[in-house]
Formats: structure tokens, sequence, C-alpha cells
């Protein structure tokens, strides 16, 4: 069955079905002299802590900086808590997923006394296993068609949406993988959308910027 652009404005009021309540970006995401200076890169606010996530400039990791707030490890290692100014726990990163019946874990770093959080998957190859621009391409029209997720949305949709990129480049067990069922399981691993029924139209979402980023393919 075909995707139609329709497919965007449904995805706009996915946001509110879940049981995050994101907040609009409203001030300067927090930067570093060391930032990555990637193109894949989203800005946002959650509940009142402006944010930027990026991936590195050898596309094997990401980094999220936070402008308040802080991230913590878990005393189980198990995930990463972002924490906003006063000490309130407002998202929870896992560090483990399961996609396709596989596994991926992320090694986190936590430096900048807690505003600086990288994520770098467990298992990656010397060289690329996809071919980067294409996953780039994808990676834009994604970006373009999920606005009600990733648009000023939660940080951990856009830590969930960018760690796909290394997961989906640089990871054997990911090459038989559709990069859209890669990033669709990480985001909804992050966010629990299978709790509010939304990964079917984050499905036909990645599904309709999958054929955008590859002409002559259509959305199954």
């Amino acid at each position: 069955m075909g995707t139609t652009k329709s497919v965007a404005p449904v995805l706009l009021c996915l946001a509110a079905a879940t049981t995050l309540a994101a907040t609009p970006a409203a001030a300067a995401p927090a930067t570093t002299d060391s930032a990555p200076q990637s193109s894949l890169r989203l800005r946002g606010t959650d509940h009142g802590v402006a944010f930027q996530t990026a991936v590195t400039d050898d596309h094997r990791a990401t980094v999220s900086t936070l402008q308040a707030g802080r991230f913590l490890a878990t005393f189980d290692g198990q995930a990463v808590l972002v924490t906003d100014e006063a000490g309130l726990e407002i998202a929870t990163v896992p560090l483990r997923y399961d996609v396709a019946g596989k596994t991926l874990a992320v090694t986190p770093e936590i430096a900048d006394n807690g505003r600086r959080l990288t994520l770098t998957p467990i298992g990656e190859s010397d060289t690329p296993v996809r071919d980067i621009n294409a996953q780039r391409r994808f990676f834009d029209a994604a970006a373009a068609t999920v606005p009600g997720i990733l648009g000023g949305a939660a940080i951990g949709a856009a830590i969930g949406f960018l760690i796909g990129f290394p997961a989906g480049l640089f990871i054997y067990d990911f090459i038989s993988v559709p990069i859209t069922t890669v990033l669709g399981a990480i985001i909804g691993g992050v966010i629990g959308f299978n709790q509010s029924g939304g990964q079917a139209a984050i499905d036909a979402g990645l599904a309709y910027a999958d054929s955008l980023a590859n002409p002559g393919t259509s959305p199954k």
C-alpha cells in the first residue's frame, strides 16, 4: 500500500499521543567549542532544558549537549538520565535496544560536568557497511518527514533518531536490516511509541522518507 504526503500531518499529532510532554524550542540550545560540525544535527527544548544532538564528524557516535541540567548514569548501567537544573528527571535514554531480533548496545561518555553525553554503538566496523551518501539522504528526508517527533520534541527522540546513523552505517549485524527498521525501532525504544500505537504511524512516515531518499522505490 502506498504512502502519501498525508502522512506528514498525521505525524505532527504523534507527540501529543505519547506519554511525554515535550515543549517547543524557546531558547538557544547548548553548544561547546568542540561540538560536532556535522549537518546531522537536531536542536530543541525538553521540559525547559535546551539541548543539541549531533552525529560526530566521523559519523561513528552522537554527541548531545545541554544548556542546563545534567546527564547522569544509572546505578545499574542500563540507561542515562536527563535532569533539569532542579535535579528533576525529564528523560531516560536507554543504552541497549532490540532491533529486528538483534541487539544494539551503546557506550556512554559523560563530560563537561554532566552537560555533554557521547554515545558510541558497540561493535562498529573499521569501514562503513552502507553507502554513507544514500544513508545521509535518507536521514535528511526522514528529519523533514517526521517533524511531529523530531522538530523541537523530546531529547530522547532526538538522540534515538541520530544514533541510528552510526548504528546503521558501521555495524555488520544491521546490514541486512532496512535502515527504516533500525531507526524506527530505536526511536520507539526511546520514547515508548508502542504504548500509544504510534509505531505504525512512524513506520509509515519512515517508509515515505525512504522513498524520497531513494527514488524509484515504493513505500510498503
